[in-house]
């Protein structure tokens, strides 16, 4: 990317960042926000153009790139129900579009509707020259008449940096520790021109995995890595991660803010600086970038969850409780909701509902080591 480019792009990465550090949190410009999400997403920064993607598409402005861009990623990912609408969007206006009939008929074969994929991968033959088409086409019809295929292929995401799309189809074949293993293997040799796409997410995958890695390996990997790289946003999410895992919490919130500056669409930097700063017992400077956390990704229950905590730290337990239910409801279920909500519920003078909500706790996972505690409470009838 030149540097005229670069510099358009942190102009809008400056914008953007702007407007959720505003209060009241506003969303960012749509134009801005669509080329800053087309060129993370052409740079290999998958998960911080996803999180624009995700924002475009709330506010119905998600151009034909992005949701041919989004559709590939979920049907990586399988969310097919998700990835089906992105695919047929496109199709709507544009019935011919080759990439999003290769989306579709790749995800009518996940969907092991074997009949349909192969009519898709058929009508693609003689407009593509790609090579999926005819192997898939053949496996399909094979697998509709209940043969075993002699050979499927499965398609790279298009759009992304050389070897990164790679490196993403080896995962769907073969799992993240083989897809780790190719990875590095294709470092090392030398024919990645520009690893820092494959690296990073190879990162991503680990830091995911934090508690199977040796963490004084990864952490000297990223500090050489940022030396290289500074203004690496992710880079610098890990390595908040990885610092506040070895208990330096002064020195991992001060990663997590240099990565809410050089990548502002990331739900995950905010949280990690509200989860820092939860940490020391400083609840009111969390909860601001708790709810930019959110405002990016409102469908995370955890963030709701670690907001809630926030609030009750500060003895605010009716927010707390909002937020506990907020987080029931987009599907995080765990000993620790009901828990700490029930807590709430007696701290506000509330005994029966928080009665309801210890046993929902002891129901959830009877196995919790505070359960002692909690039926001791229940004879108590308050804490």
């Amino acid at each position: 990317m030149n540097e005229s480019a670069q510099d358009a792009l942190k102009v809008c990465e400056a914008a953007i960042l702007a407007s959720l550090s505003h209060r009241p949190i506003s969303l960012p410009d749509l134009q801005k926000l669509t080329i800053l999400s087309l060129s993370l997403w052409e740079q290999g920064r998958v998960s911080e153009a996803v999180a624009g993607f995700r924002l475009l598409e709330r506010n119905h402005a998600l151009p034909k790139p992005g949701l041919l861009a989004w559709g590939w990623w979920l049907l990586y990912e399988g969310w097919l129900d998700k990835a089906q609408k992105c695919f047929s969007r496109v199709l709507k206006d544009e019935p011919r579009d080759v990439e999003a009939t290769l989306g579709l008929a790749y995800l009518r074969f996940y969907q092991e509707k074997f009949t349909q994929a192969a009519a898709l991968f058929v009508d693609l033959l003689d407009r593509t020259q790609l090579v999926s088409p005819q192997l898939m086409a053949s496996a399909a019809e094979d697998l509709a008449e209940g043969r075993r295929p002699e050979q499927i292929e499965i398609a790279p995401i298009p759009g992304l940096p050389p070897g990164l799309a790679q490196l993403l189809q080896k995962r769907t074949i073969d799992g993240v520790k083989a897809a780790i293993e190719y990875g590095q293997r294709v470092i090392s040799s030398g024919l990645a021109t520009s690893p820092l796409p494959i690296q990073r997410t190879m990162l991503e995958w680990r830091v995911k995995n934090i508690n199977e890695e040796p963490i004084e390996p990864l952490c000297s990997e990223l500090q050489a890595l940022l030396e290289q790289h500074p203004l690496e946003g992710r880079l610098w999410q890990f390595y908040g991660i990885v610092l506040g895992r070895q208990g330096l919490s002064t020195d991992s919130v001060n990663a997590f803010y240099r990565a809410t500056a050089y990548s502002p669409l990331e739900a995950g930097t905010y949280a990690g600086v509200g989860a820092s700063l939860m940490e020391s017992q400083e609840y009111e400077y969390a909860l601001p970038y708790y709810g930019i956390a959110l405002s990016l990704q409102p469908d995370n229950g955890f963030y709701h969850y670690e907001m809630a905590l926030s609030h009750a730290g500060l003895r605010r337990w009716q927010q707390a409780i909002e937020k506990f239910t907020d987080a029931l409801n987009v599907g995080v279920v765990m000993f620790e909701v009901y828990f700490n909500r029930g807590l709430c519920y007696f701290y506000d003078g509330d005994n029966v509902k928080g009665t309801q909500d210890f046993r929902k706790a002891l129901e959830t996972d009877p196995s919790d080591y505070r359960c002692a505690q909690v039926r001791e409470i229940l004879d108590r009838g308050h804490p």
